[in-house]
């Protein structure tokens, strides 16, 4: 998609307000009194970016919407309102599980032959001098030949 297609597509999204939010690409397509297909809609709607703003505007209505259910919800005896209360409250944090960089530690034992093969180094975060996972992802105190093991042992 071209860029000043997708920043004039963006623009009538955005026009749309929260009914635009809450719209698929067939939504939009009506919206748009069918000026616009639902395919090009649909490009749209999976740009990274536009997907980001989405997410970002919905937040921001849920949560006010979380806050209007709380305050109306001191004359309320209503379970169901404090159980739907408690599910959008959890919307933001099942996302934030998804986010970021995604560490999975195991072992896996040596066998005998790659324990006492010739390519094969001990490997430890400590012995490699990195201070913390980012000094390791970015390769700062890796140990990549003999020498610098035998002077990582020394020390």
């Amino acid at each position: 998609m071209q860029d000043s297609r997708k920043k004039q597509l963006f623009d009538l999204l955005k026009s749309y307000k929260q009914e635009g939010l809450i719209a698929n690409q067939y939504d939009l397509e009506e919206l748009s009194d069918g000026n616009i297909l639902a395919e090009e809609w649909s490009e749209l709607l999976r740009e990274p970016d536009v997907q980001k703003y989405i997410r970002t505007e919905m937040e921001v209505i849920r949560n006010a919407e979380v806050n209007k259910m709380v305050h109306n919800s001191a004359d309320s005896r209503s379970v169901g309102q404090s159980q739907l209360i408690n599910a959008l409250t959890k919307l933001d944090t099942e996302d934030e599980v998804d986010k970021g960089t995604i560490f999975i530690y195991s072992y896996v034992p040596l066998t005998e032959e790659q324990t006492h093969a010739e390519n094969i180094l001990p490997f430890s975060i400590a012995k490699q001098g990195a201070k913390s996972i980012d000094d390791f992802l970015n390769g700062k105190g890796f140990v990549y030949n003999d020498d610098e093991l035998e002077e990582l042992e020394e020390d």
